[in-house]
Order: C-alpha cells, then sequence, then structure tokens
C-alpha cells in the first residue's frame, strides 16, 4: 500500500518535503502519526535529497532523529526482525544463527563453526534470512540495522 502512496504522489521538487507518518485508528494514534511526520521532518535534514518520506524508510534514523520512546524501538524492531519473530517454528529457529552471523561480521563459514551447524545448513539459513527480512547482507546499512536490532533486542529480554 505504501508503494500505491508514494507513486501517486508528485516526484522529487527542490526544497519540498512530503512527511508521511503512521496510520491512525484513533487520537492516541493521531498524536503518534504526528510524532512520526515530526521524526521524518527531524531526519530529512540528514537525507541528501529528501522528497517523499515514509516512518518506514527511516531504519535506524527513527530512533535518531529524536529522543525514542518505546513505541519507537518496538516498531524498529518490528520492522528490522519481525519477519522472523513472528514467522513459523523453524525461522524462529534462526534468530541464534542470525546472531552467531552478526557476532562473525556476516561470515557464514565463521557463524557455521560457531553456531555448530554444516557450512551447507548456515549458507542456506543465511539465505532464507536475507529472503524473508527483505535484505541483502553485503547492504552496510542492513548490517547496520540488524546489529542494533540485535543489541536492542539484547537489552530489552534483560530488563
Amino acid at each position: 500500500m505504501l508503494e500505491d502512496v508514494r507513486a501517486a504522489l508528485p516526484s522529487a521538487r527542490s526544497g519540498a518535503l512530503i512527511a508521511v507518518g503512521g496510520s491512525a485508528g484513533d487520537a492516541a494514534g493521531v498524536r503518534r502519526s504526528l510524532n512520526d511526520v515530526a521524526a521524518v521532518v527531524a531526519a530529512s535534514r540528514l537525507l541528501p535529497h529528501p522528497s517523499v518520506v515514509f516512518i518506514e524508510d527511516l531504519g535506524l534514523f527513527r530512533l535518531l532523529a529524536r529522543p525514542a520512546e518505546a513505541a519507537d524501538v518496538q516498531a524498529f524492531l518490528f520492522e528490522t526482525l519481525g519477519a522472523l519473530e513472528g514467522s513459523d517454528g523453524a525461522a524462529r529457529e534462526w534468530m541464534p544463527f542470525l546472531e552467531a552471523l552478526v557476532a562473525s561480521n556476516f561470515s557464514v563459514t565463521h557463524a557455521a563453526r560457531h553456531a555448530g551447524i554444516p557450512l551447507n545448513t548456515a549458507r542456506y539459513r543465511a539465505g532464507r534470512i536475507e529472503e524473508k527480512l527483505g535484505i541483502d547482507f553485503d547492504d552496510a546499512g542492513a548490517r547496520l540495522d540488524l546489529m542494533v536490532a540485535l543489541e536492542l533486542r539484547r537489552i530489552l529480554s534483560r530488563l
């Protein structure tokens, strides 16, 4: 749906910014959406050529553009890891492998050794995780988002 909205909006214009917050079903949701728009506007100062920016597009900037609230952290975790955590049992079991992969600087060979699984299994899991999350482990931004999300998840699990 977001892509349909993006396609319907005007293309980039010099100096123009369209900031889009999250959807809202009640007054509290409208307040959150307005906070989202404030975050988009703040983050847009860091982007090279912002024109149409959705809160969902911000990734880590969502947490850095303004003081993050618990809802921001949860939204970032869901956007980054939700496809794995909300999926079937087999995919959820891949979370320890993803943690091993991140800890080994995304080396599948080292992650396989650390996780104690065969290299072919590790390659399969890495490919499936990329597919499930819709990312590429060669993308530095995706790597950073994963590292931050896993660290936030670890910290929150201890609190």
